[in-house]
């Protein structure tokens, strides 16, 4: 006997989600002769999951990382009220959009090699839903939302090798969401709304709605020590760049 996991068998759950010949797939929509390697073709589990057995894995950690991302809607609070409406032109809305239609079925998760090289990483379906949620205008989660995802294991460990964008049946890009979610996660700790560890120590004020980030150290040719530092506005409602040089080794303005 051999067993695996499907359901709906017309592409439209990615319950039936395997590897085909190295490759993360949906057996339902996979044409054996467009596959087969010389006239090899070779099944086995989702990569990156527990084997539950043969072909079946376990999706628990899968999920568990939608749930340590907040991927779940927050609503503004339990009072009544008529329909939300959300115009389709709005740029929130567009960018909900572009991955709304994610149905979880682990085929970019099996394909990210961040996933494999650490367990901890929350993985790109997880945060393409933390990405849609913190687009929807309705939500009131997202400060907790956007902390979950700017740790280590977060946003900031795509390594941006587009294996989820390549693989995703619904032709979602994860990649471009998690982009998002590092813009807003820098945006956010730029204005001092979150405190991101590692990161915001590195964070000066210097003066009325500027902000000095300061970088890598390293030595000039001279001999001398110097910090690489990018200087923000971050009056506006999106913190924008606006000069970058270095600090010498007193921590004196180079400017």
């Amino acid at each position: 006997t051999l067993s695996y996991r499907f359901d709906c068998r017309v592409g439209m759950c990615g319950s039936c989600a395997m590897m085909v010949n190295g490759r993360p797939r949906w057996p339902c929509r996979t044409h054996v002769d467009k596959v087969t390697e010389e006239g090899t073709l070779e099944v086995a589990p989702l990569a990156n999951l527990p084997v539950v057995k043969d072909l079946a894995t376990d999706m628990a950690p899968f999920f568990d990382k939608w749930a340590k991302a907040e991927g779940r809607f927050v609503p503004e609070d339990d009072t009544p009220r008529e329909f939300h409406t959300v115009p389709p032109d709005t740029r929130e809305r567009r960018a909900a959009d572009a991955g709304i239609e994610c149905i979880g079925c682990g085929v970019c998760y099996a394909a990210c090699d961040i996933v494999r090289w650490s367990r901890d990483y929350l993985g790109p379906a997880a945060l393409n839903r933390a990405w849609t949620l913190v687009n929807d205008v309705r939500d009131a989660g997202n400060d907790m939302r956007l902390a979950a995802v700017a740790g280590d294991a977060g946003c900031h460990a795509c390594h941006t090798h587009l294996n989820c964008t390549e693989r995703c049946p619904k032709g979602i890009s994860p990649t471009a969401g998690i982009a998002g979610l590092k813009r807003l996660v820098l945006s956010a700790t730029l204005k001092g709304e979150l405190v991101v560890p590692g990161f915001s120590n590195y964070l000066q004020p210097v003066g009325d709605g500027l902000l000095l980030g300061i970088g890598q150290e390293r030595e000039t040719g001279s001999g001398n020590t110097h910090l690489d530092a990018t200087l923000f506005n971050v009056a506006g409602s999106a913190p924008t760049q606006i000069d970058r040089d270095y600090l010498d080794s007193g921590y004196q303005w180079s400017w």
